[in-house]
């Protein structure tokens, strides 16, 4: 599912088959919800928090 948000980022055509598909297989709450959450954060965001950078 990663993978795919990085392909879709690099407009990859079959990225939101693999997002989809690989959050469907999630089964855990926990699971679930980090995957939620990794859906509402853009791909880099995560670099630009521990850069201590601002989101632009």
């Amino acid at each position: 599912m990663i993978q795919g948000i990085e392909d879709r980022v690099r407009r990859y055509k079959n990225a939101h088959w693999w997002i989809h598909n690989g959050r469907g297989r999630i089964v855990t709450k926990s699971g679930q919800a980090l995957a939620d959450a990794v859906l509402e954060t853009g791909s880099l965001d995560w670099l630009r928090t521990a850069l201590g950078e601002t989101k632009r």
